[in-house]
């Protein structure tokens, strides 16, 4: 069945399966029809560009389409009023600044653009890729659940993401991933988008809360800690959010309620019984208690359930433990059986240990006793000389 959702110039259509959304589809017919015989241009410091209809708002600004008046390219422009004599607002704009900081260094298919920004009578305007098919949250409320290959196809797009922002030097975690901030465009691509929570690696320390409260790593929660892990487990609600167009947890009934539940029970989002033992086993390697225990972005991407999404038919030597022993599966039994499943073995003189500090995987030379954040290559040098550049050196 096929199912259609029109706005203006943009037609979003959808192919329901027997199970959920299986296919979406994006057309756009641009923005000079709309604007034709509109005076009003505005000259920014770049380029001149002209205002369209709204995409978006919410209390921080609006955001609307808009068209290059040169060029005649599409963009979204995002619009935030600013007094800077309230302090609110100057720190808002401190938040600003660092969104814009970080976004113009991003160069990557699945990120969504930025190309530069305006401050014009106290207004500062975000010039970014105009995403026409909105945020998954819209498409999942407009036509529900998505089925296990469009979910396997949009995790590896988002986790492709995810790992460039996560290898980057210093690294950056997003800090707020949910579907009202993964848009999709005409091409079918999804991205991530959103940064005013994001954070510079050496910035992750801090002792604040960001973000949505559903999609949150029970450790942030608990104990105000944001590393790689958290856009981990927040990637894992997600799926689940995808997956059954419903937030993770479903409702609470007030604030208070969800963070104690999320960071200080032992309880697990709920995962439909319809997924897939690889799906669900896939889910499981994001949503686990112990941050030490989540697999990286770069780890995830090598996951069967991700693997399938790129018509890869390459099986791996070894299922996972939960695969192996699908949802009945306990902790114990589970370590015992993943004692068999190690990564590829360290070079010589390496050991990988977790540090709970940052919930974060770190590398330890026995030999040197110097540590590194990033795992070592088999071409890494002895070391022996104290050289490594690693956790001891990280302020």
């Amino acid at each position: 069945m096929v199912q259609q959702a029109k706005s203006g110039d943009l037609t979003l259509t959808c192919t329901a399966g027997v199970l959920g959304v299986s296919r979406i589809s994006v057309s756009s017919g641009g923005l000079s029809e709309d604007l034709a015989g509109t005076e009003g241009v505005v000259q920014g410091g770049a380029f001149r560009w002209v205002r369209g209809e709204c995409i978006g708002h919410g209390a921080s600004g609006t955001v609307f389409k808009a068209m290059n008046h040169t060029t005649g390219q599409t963009l979204a422009v995002k619009e935030v009023h600013m007094d800077l004599k309230r302090k609110a607002d100057e720190r808002f704009k401190e938040a600003l600044q660092n969104e814009i900081e970080l976004m113009r260094e991003f160069r990557h298919p699945n990120i969504v653009a930025y190309y530069g920004c305006d401050w014009i009578d106290n207004r500062i305007y975000m010039y970014l890729e105009y995403m026409a098919g909105g945020s998954i949250a819209r498409v999942l409320d407009q036509f529900g659940a998505f089925e296990e290959t469009l979910l396997a196809n949009y995790a590896r797009q988002l986790l492709n993401g995810l790992e460039y922002l996560h290898t980057r030097n210093p690294y950056i975690v997003h800090r707020d991933i949910k579907g009202a901030n993964v848009l999709l465009g005409v091409d079918c691509q999804v991205k991530l988008a959103d940064f005013g929570c994001s954070k510079r690696e050496k910035e992750t320390r801090s002792l604040t809360i960001g973000g949505s409260i559903p999609w949150m790593a029970p450790e942030v929660i608990a104990h105000a800690r944001y590393g790689r892990a958290g856009d981990i487990w927040s990637f894992g609600c997600l799926m689940i959010e995808m997956a059954t167009a419903e937030p993770p947890w479903g409702q609470f009934d007030n604030l208070m309620a969800a963070m104690i539940k999320i960071g200080m029970s032992t309880e697990m989002p709920a995962m439909p019984s319809t997924l897939s033992a690889p799906c669900r086993a896939f889910m499981r390697r994001c949503l686990n208690r112990d941050p030490g225990r989540r697999l990286s972005a770069s780890e995830l991407l090598n996951e069967r359930f991700v693997r399938t999404s790129t018509g890869d038919d390459c099986e791996p030597v070894l299922e996972s433990a939960e695969e192996l022993l699908g949802d009945d599966f306990g902790d114990a039994e589970a370590r015992r059986v993943s004692v068999a499943i190690e990564e590829e073995p360290l070079p010589e003189g390496w050991e990988k240990h977790f540090d709970p500090n940052y919930s974060e995987w770190y590398y330890w030379h026995r030999h040197s006793g110097r540590s590194v954040w990033e795992r070592p290559g088999v071409d890494t040098n002895d070391y022996s000389d104290g050289e490594a550049e690693g956790v001891g050196n990280m302020d």
